[in-house]
């Protein structure tokens, strides 16, 4: 029932979630794997540690957060693309299907996010622990395909 009500939320959070700026698909931001990782995971505890009062300020960092992984996995399969020809057929499969298992990931963050941002307050508790297992799930995979790029 509860999956119903954050599932309903926008497609379009999904997408604009999804949507990567232009200076992620051609250069580097800078941030090393370890910053990122980092940030992700102040972003995955302040979702444990937020109430629903703080609801604005745990969403704050969550976006903040997931702009960093969005960015992260167009590097790593440009990586992957630039490296087409020194990959062999099975670290090239490798690597693709570790970046699509890290897409659909991405994808089911997207939609307990759209449940943190938009659920009732009584959904609260129950959002934030589908959310946080979600978003483990994704640095999990965020990590894997890092490693295979």
């Amino acid at each position: 029932m509860l999956r119903r009500i954050f599932l309903t939320a926008p497609i379009a959070i999904f997408i604009s979630a999804m949507a990567l700026p232009a200076a992620a698909k051609s250069s580097d931001d800078g941030a090393t794997f370890a910053e990122v990782e980092k940030e992700i995971a102040q972003a995955g505890k302040a979702v444990r540690d937020y109430s629903v009062a703080q609801r604005d300020e745990a969403i704050e960092v969550i976006e903040s957060a997931l702009e960093s992984i969005d960015n992260r996995i167009a590097m790593i399969e440009q990586r992957i693309d630039d490296k087409t020809v020194e990959l062999s057929v099975e670290a090239r499969t490798h690597a693709r299907a570790a970046v699509r298992d890290l897409r659909a990931k991405r994808e089911q963050v997207a939609e307990w996010y759209g449940g943190l941002k938009h659920g009732s307050a009584e959904a609260w508790e129950e959002i934030k622990r589908g959310f946080s297992k979600a978003y483990d799930d994704l640095r999990t995979s965020l990590s894997k395909a890092e490693k295979q790029s």
